[in-house]
């Protein structure tokens, strides 16, 4: 199973989103007070907005796929998208409009990655091995956590929120 390219490119697939959240949420909610003036007690405002758009705009990728059977289409797409969103932010995170649409574009990616992967590896994933697929899945999403906050912290600290935009970017690119 550690063998198979295809399933250790969708480990990858789930390790990236969650290093480059933990990573950009770092700054995110000062981006958000700095940029919009909204004190983080009141934040709810900005990402439930932010939340349900993007949902909504992950449901019709997430159809099509499913219905033409595009699944690997449409998790390029979603890795493609998740780029975008970081490029948005290195370039135009002090613009409150490119802020806010690039949390929308990455939380619309990092939805449909989170809602595609685990049926991609359970479809790719031999009979025998599908509990330990799901199972080295499960810990590269959260070593995804626990490594995004560390370089997340480092980039910060060397380069403020270019270098963690910079990495983000560099991540997703991956």
């Amino acid at each position: 199973m550690l063998r198979n390219r295809e399933l250790l490119r969708l480990d990858l697939g789930i390790f990236t989103p969650h290093a480059v959240l933990t990573a950009m949420f770092l700054i995110v909610p000062d981006l958000l007070r700095t940029t919009l003036g909204v004190a983080v007690h009141d934040q709810w405002v900005v990402y439930l907005p932010v939340l349900i758009v993007s949902v909504a705009a992950m449901v019709p990728p997430i159809i099509v796929a499913e219905k033409y059977r595009r699944m690997k289409t449409m998790f390029v797409g979603a890795v493609v998208t998740l780029l975008i969103s970081q490029v948005m932010l290195y370039f135009g995170a002090d613009n409150s409009f490119t802020l806010v649409c690039a949390l929308v574009v990455f939380f619309s990616a990092f939805n449909v990655m989170e809602a595609s992967l685990p049926s991609l590896i359970s479809k790719i994933a031999p009979a025998e091995v599908k509990g330990t697929a799901m199972g080295v899945y499960s810990s590269l999403q959260f070593l995804g956590v626990f490594i995004g906050g560390i370089v997340g912290g480092k980039a910060h600290e060397h380069g403020g929120s270019a270098g963690v935009f910079g990495l983000t970017t560099a991540l997703a690119a991956t």
